[in-house]
Formats: C-alpha cells, sequence, structure tokens
C-alpha cells in the first residue's frame, strides 16, 4: 500500500522540480491505471495502443500511439525529434 497522493506524477513533480522543470514541459506515455496521474499531469501525455480498457476511457483527451511490442515510443521519438511541427500518425 502506498501513501496517500504518492504515484508517479507525483514522483515525477519532485524530479521537475529538483531539475527546474514543469510537469508542462514533460513527456509521458503510459498503459496500465498507474500512470494515470503523469500522463494528465505532463505537457504531452501520450496512451499506449495496448494499455488498459480503463485508461483508455479515464484519458479519453489525451492521443493514442501504437503498441509497445511494435517500439511506438520510439517511433513517435524519432518521429517527434525529426519533425515536431507535423501531426503523428501511429501505426497502431
Amino acid at each position: 500500500m502506498l501513501p496517500l497522493n504518492c504515484n508517479k506524477g507525483s514522483a515525477l513533480a519532485l524530479l521537475c522540480q529538483h531539475l527546474s522543470l514543469t510537469l508542462a514541459e514533460c513527456m509521458a506515455f503510459g498503459d496500465a491505471m498507474n500512470y494515470r496521474e503523469m500522463l494528465s499531469q505532463v505537457g504531452k501525455g501520450f496512451v499506449m495502443g495496448n494499455a488498459m480498457r480503463q485508461l483508455k476511457s479515464a484519458l479519453l483527451h489525451l492521443p493514442v500511439i501504437g503498441h509497445c511490442e511494435t517500439q511506438a515510443v520510439s517511433h513517435y521519438l524519432n518521429h517527434w525529434m525529426a519533425t515536431p511541427h507535423l501531426a503523428y500518425s501511429p501505426e497502431c
């Protein structure tokens, strides 16, 4: 059992504070409910194509990218670094 408000989002907030960053400057990817707080707090949150239905339902406003087995995070980051101004079309 974790203490109240102890989650990946609160951990990332502490790391950001230490690094003099804001959560709005961060990007995160997740596929399970323990990513929910973090994904909803960062500037760019992405739900994996293989994510739990509950996570997809809870974060309808976030884009869903490809499956972890197809290296979707790597594909997204390569696209983002090469052409950050262009929309990403996942290979779901």
